[in-house]
Formats: structure tokens, C-alpha cells, sequence
């Protein structure tokens, strides 16, 4: 199963073998040393740190995408992408139930067809209709169910950077009978990951960020065909995203490209962590 979860939800089960190898039986033993330190504020931690991650690179054109579509309280609007996210991401860390099985098991299947409503959501854009095929010239609410479907999309495609405390909570996630409790601290981990950019979501809407002339844009005309700047950016960085789902499968091509130089950075903060629990 080429899904990035596999590895662990096998390690948590060879941690009690007796037949591995001195150094994977080690690393194995850490990992599940480190799980019994994960609590919900260090899985709220160590989403946080993601933001020092190559695999949060995907995740800026999708909230950008909303960020230049939407004209009023981009709060909300990210806050139904983050649900979408974290409800996919949440289930799919969970590694024992059959409905996850099932989910793991067809995850090729859905990534691309992710990548396919992904453009899907593009072309849209370009027809100055939302999400849900809602006309945004009619001054509608928000595109809520749209926004929060296209979250559920990105998180089946998107391949996270595994790092000490996510590949704890994973083994907790296959370890222990409580889905709940483990489908909780996925959750959190989510939240931390979503913190940074409700920040700034909150500050687009709190001065109206979304009102200066860069991001209001205007009519760009090709022919008799005009469409909106701020809807073409969309369009393209949602065409981009789907794209990339429908080639690679999912987001992990970008996981190798550290274009800040935090990675390393992002692990040993990880460990840190992990240490003062």
C-alpha cells in the first residue's frame, strides 16, 4: 500500500515483535516512547511547528484561492475549509476501523478524482461561479459547503511531512482501541497546522486586507471573454493544486524541495518537544 501511513501503522505493530533488527527494533521503541508523551497541547504544538515544513507549501495556494475569492469575513471561509481538512485527515490517521481500510485502500482512486474536482473548482472560478456553482456576482454568502468540501479534497491529497510528534500520534492512532480519542488529537494536530492561517485570516478580515487595491484586482479582458483578476488567480492556483494531484498522486513531491531551510529545524523543534514531556 503506497499510502504514507502505512509505515507507521506497520511499525506500531512490529514495535511488539521480537524479530526485528537491533536498529529497527530500537526506532521502533522510540517511536513508541515518544507516543506516551504526546498529549492534545503538544499534538496542538507540533502542528503548529508544520508551518516550518516543506508539506505546508500546498496548503498557501489553496488558502490563497479562498483568500482572493472570497470578499467578506475570510475568517469563515477558512474556517469551513479547516473543518473539511481536518474531518478527511482526522480519518484517515486512523488506522484499524474498516471504514479507514476502506478509505486507505482507494485512496489512489480518490486523490485523483480529488485532482479532477479540484480543476473542476478552477474552471469555475473562471466562470465567475463558486464552489457550489453559485454565482458570485449576486453578492451570495460565503461558499461555505463549497469551501468545506474542498478542504475534505486537499486533505486526501495532501502527504504531511512525518515528523516525532505526528508519527506519535499515529501510533497511538493504530495502537489504541479509542477512535475517538485518537481522531481527537488528529484533530488538534489539524488546528495547529490551520493556526497561522486563521491568524491571518482574522487580520484580512479585522482591517480589510481584502479591500487594498492588490488583492481587490480588476477586469482583465481576452477578447470578448473578461473575467476577474482575483478570480483568475484563483482558478489558477486551484487548476495548479489539481494538477499536481492528478501527476504526483498526492503532495509529497513538494515535501523535498525545503525552499527556507526549516526542515531541519521543524524535526528538532519536534524532538524538543517530545523532551520536555
Amino acid at each position: 500500500m503506497k499510502h504514507y501511513f502505512a509505515f507507521f501503522l506497520l511499525l506500531s505493530a512490529f514495535a511488539y515483535a521480537y524479530t526485528l533488527p537491533p536498529g529497527l527494533q530500537a526506532a521502533a521503541d522510540q517511536t513508541l516512547t515518544e507516543s506516551q508523551k504526546v498529549t492534545f497541547i503538544f499534538a496542538l504544538l507540533g502542528g503548529f511547528l508544520t508551518i516550518l515544513s516543506p508539506c505546508i507549501l500546498p496548503l498557501f495556494p489553496a488558502f490563497f484561492a479562498i483568500t482572493f475569492k472570497e470578499k467578506k469575513s475570510i475568517a469563515k471561509a477558512t474556517l469551513a475549509f479547516f473543518l473539511g481538512f481536518a474531518l478527511v485527515f482526522s480519518i484517515l490517521g486512523l488506522g484499524a476501523s474498516m471504514m479507514v481500510q476502506t478509505l486507505l485502500s482507494n485512496r489512489e482512486q480518490l486523490t485523483l478524482i480529488s485532482g479532477v474536482l479540484m480543476v473542476a473548482f478552477g474552471l469555475m472560478m473562471l466562470t465567475e461561479r463558486g464552489f457550489s456553482m453559485v454565482s458570485i456576482n449576486r453578492k451570495a454568502p460565503n461558499d461555505l459547503p463549497g469551501l468545506f468540501v474542498m478542504g475534505a479534497l486537499f486533505a486526501i491529497g495532501w502527504t504531511p511531512c512525518i515528523g516525532p510528534v505526528l508519527g506519535a500520534i499515529l501510533v497511538v492512532a493504530a495502537a489504541m482501541p479509542n477512535y475517538l480519542y485518537s481522531a481527537a488529537m488528529l484533530a488538534t494536530y489539524s488546528i495547529g497546522i490551520f493556526l497561522p492561517l486563521f491568524t491571518l485570516s482574522m487580520l484580512f478580515d479585522k482591517y480589510k486586507l481584502q479591500e487594498k487595491s492588490l488583492l481587490r484586482g480588476r477586469e482583465v479582458k481576452l477578447g470578448s471573454y473578461s473575467v476577474h483578476s482575483t478570480n483568475l488567480i484563483s482558478a489558477i492556483m486551484l487548476i495548479s493544486l489539481g494538477l499536481l494531484f492528478l501527476i504526483y498522486g498526492s503532495t509529497a513531491v513538494v515535501n523535498g524541495y525545503d525552499v527556507l531551510g526549516t526542515k531541519p529545524f521543524f524535526y528538532s523543534l519536534q524532538r524538543a518537544l517530545l523532551g520536555t514531556a
